[in-house]
């Protein structure tokens, strides 16, 4: 087992950072870094407020702060509008932070820019510097083809393969993403200093976020999706920083804290050449984007290919239905015609009773009349002979 420090494992993360899902593993350990860098300037503890920070396990029931696993040396509050029981954590919203004007040495909103309404992200920025009394680091996916491109696919993929909705990936496509350029602008106007630099290749994320959806619908799935994370965490998380990256970070600083910004910028450039000149075959941007492309069109068709199959098999059903009711409804005739001819075998059977009762009936009355005339005959004949 590798040590901390050794291939992507950071020294300041917990054993458990390491099982984390490998995107949020990813923001963190870009945080924690930062944090190192803008620690030394200040020469104590620092003060961090984590926005939106309140994250769910893979389980989707128990809730966690990353952050925690990531920043021990640091006193760090955590403020989410999700209901949680924790240590330094507040309810709210980063739109209306509940703090006084520079309360913290860091700001932190790590992937929450991209689910804030669009005409409100420029007032959200805005209240995170509010509170910050210097740095303030904002990541996010921001509009950019091949990202754009990506996301679809993996939601295509997970509703289509999987038939599940993705909520984050919901917002993302119906707010759509932050503009990078806006952004950077919005810093500028202020006066402030920034930097920015690409975190988490955006080809290896729609690898790994595609690998993790198919993985957990196995049996163990969610063990071996920890595994699969821990595996990407440890040996290749802090190298996955090529471009065009999934999201981007913005490390700004009000005071003008260049030294800082630049130490950051340099160690940015140096881990993206590291990539880029480490030998590793990277597919061209043209090759991957076609690849990206036939591969959506592909999941497209299987998906309607799927719905006409769904589509058949519900005209099958509605056909088998109608056949069940078509011979329900004969049989139902057969038995009335069955009990029709039971009744009318015992109908004639008890007319030719009846009929047989009225012959014998008229029988006796007959052969009564001709014995009483024989007696009235026989009476005046002796009545007669008497005479």
């Amino acid at each position: 087992m590798a040590s901390k420090g050794e291939l992507g494992i950071l020294p300041m993360a917990t054993d458990h950072a390491r099982t984390l899902p490998f995107d949020l593993y990813q923001r963190y350990s870009v945080v924690a870094k930062l944090a190192s860098e803008i620690g030394k300037s200040k020469g104590r503890k620092l003060k961090v407020l984590d926005v939106g920070g309140c994250a769910f396990a893979l389980d989707g029931i128990r809730r966690f702060l990353p952050i925690s696993e990531f920043l021990a040396d640091a006193f760090v509050v955590v403020l989410d509008t999700q209901d949680c029981q924790f240590p330094n954590y507040v309810v709210g919203t980063g739109a209306t932070a509940p703090f006084a004007d520079g309360s913290f040495d860091l700001v932190v909103a790590s992937d929450v820019l991209e689910h804030v309404e669009p005409d409100e992200r420029g007032g959200f920025v805005e209240e995170l510097s509010r509170v910050s009394d210097d740095f303030l680091v904002i990541s996010s996916p921001f509009r950019q083809d091949a990202t754009l491109l990506a996301e679809q696919i993996l939601w295509d993929y997970i509703t289509s393969a999987l038939s599940v909705q993705h909520v984050q990936l919901r917002e993302h496509l119906d707010l759509g993403l932050p503009d990078k350029e806006q952004m950077a602008s919005l810093f500028t106007d202020k006066g402030y200093a920034f930097v920015e630099f690409p975190s988490g290749n955006v080809y290896r994320w729609l690898d790994m976020m595609m690998a993790r959806h198919y993985v957990i619908g196995l049996p163990n799935g969610r063990e071996i999706v920890s595994k699969l994370d821990e595996f990407y965490n440890v040996s290749y998380s802090q190298l996955d920083v090529a471009s065009p990256g999934y999201r981007h970070v913005f490390v700004c600083s009000k005071r003008g804290t260049v030294n800082v910004l630049e130490n950051i910028r340099k160690d940015a450039l140096a881990k993206t050449r590291n990539v880029k000149g480490s030998g590793e075959a990277e597919p061209t941007v043209p090759n991957l984007m076609m690849a990206l492309l036939v591969l959506r069109h592909s999941i497209a068709a299987e998906n309607e290919h799927r719905q006409q199959i769904v589509e058949k098999e519900r005209h099958v059903a509605h056909l088998e239905t109608l056949v069940s009711q078509q011979e329900k409804t004969i049989a139902d005739l057969r038995q009335a015609l069955k009990d029709y001819a039971d009744n009318l075998i015992a109908t004639r059977a008890k007319l030719e009773l009846t009929e047989s009762d009225l012959k014998r009936i008229k029988s006796g009355r007959l052969l009564a009349t001709v014995m009483r005339l024989q007696e009235i005959f026989r009476g005046r004949l002796d009545a007669r002979q008497t005479n």
